[in-house]
């Protein structure tokens, strides 16, 4: 049996699982080299990578930023249309908190000079992370409380427009206090921009700092028990269902079907 939290050296999405439902984006840092960011879920979108360093962490393979001018993965237009759910798994190396020289941009979708339809996920110098949607001059806003991140922990972070509930914010499985929350009840992206990983777009050096392990998109919002499944079992999308064996006892306690008479086997020994 597959251990739930070593990422699969080949990843590609189960589309039986019940996270594959409504996915559009699965980066999962697999590549390891070159200068592309595959997308595993099959729906296109690959990344361009531009300057992050491949690395590996507890999972495997990840990609590493430094908050360097140009860092960042390029995803590209489209792919955020509609989005309600980004997961990702994020490490930072040597922990964050309160006075950080500035702040970190973890990911964002391409901000527009009226700042229309833009997501973006900051590691604030104080320590608490944000979580934008704006419209305009409008904007919904999520603060977390927790405010220090541990070093070399990697954190699995949901953030999820709800279409009852507004914004939501899950840490590890568990679903996250806002230290400040307003006007979360926006529309979701319904046009195309760029998104990116690592960097916030057209905004000068606003870059991020870390290790990404995974990154997923959905174009609905995944609910408590969800965002908990990511956390305790994070790989299970990326892997093939348990093959299902039958038949008559045999070496390692499975069992064998009779091949000539297609019989069924008897517990007390012999076919049937």
């Amino acid at each position: 049996m597959s251990d739930p939290r070593i990422k699969p050296r080949v990843p590609a999405v189960n589309p039986e699982h019940p996270l594959a439902k409504g996915l559009v984006g699965a980066w999962a840092m697999q590549d390891g080299g070159g200068s592309v960011l595959r997308n595993v879920s099959g729906n296109g979108f690959d990344g361009v990578i531009t300057d992050a360093t491949w690395t590996s962490d507890r999972y495997g393979t990840a990609l590493e930023f430094d908050q360097a001018v140009d860092d960042g993965v390029a995803i590209g237009s489209s792919v955020v249309s509609g989005v309600r759910t980004v997961a990702f798994t994020w490490t930072f190396p040597n922990g964050w908190g309160s006075w950080e020289p500035s702040d970190s941009y973890l990911w964002a979708r391409a901000d527009m000079p009226t700042n229309d339809d833009m997501y973006a996920c900051i590691a604030t110098m104080l320590g608490n992370m944000d979580f934008y949607r704006m419209i305009g001059a409008a904007n919904g806003f999520f603060r977390t409380t927790q405010s220090t991140w541990a070093a070399g922990h990697p954190y699995h972070i949901v953030f999820v427009i709800d279409p009852v509930d507004g914004i939501k914010v899950y840490i590890d499985g568990v679903r996250e206090v806002p230290n400040v929350i307003h006007n979360t009840t926006l529309a979701v992206v319904a046009d195309s921009d760029d998104f990116y990983i690592g960097r916030r777009h057209n905004r000068g050096a606003l870059y991020g700092v870390g290790l990404c392990s995974d990154f997923r998109l959905w174009t609905r919002a995944i609910d408590a028990n969800e965002a908990t499944s990511l956390y305790q079992d994070p790989w299970s999308l990326y892997r093939s269902p348990e093959p299902v064996l039958a038949g008559a006892p045999a070496a390692g306690g499975f069992f064998e079907f009779d091949q000539l008479t297609g019989g069924m086997p008897d517990l007390r020994g012999g076919m049937v």
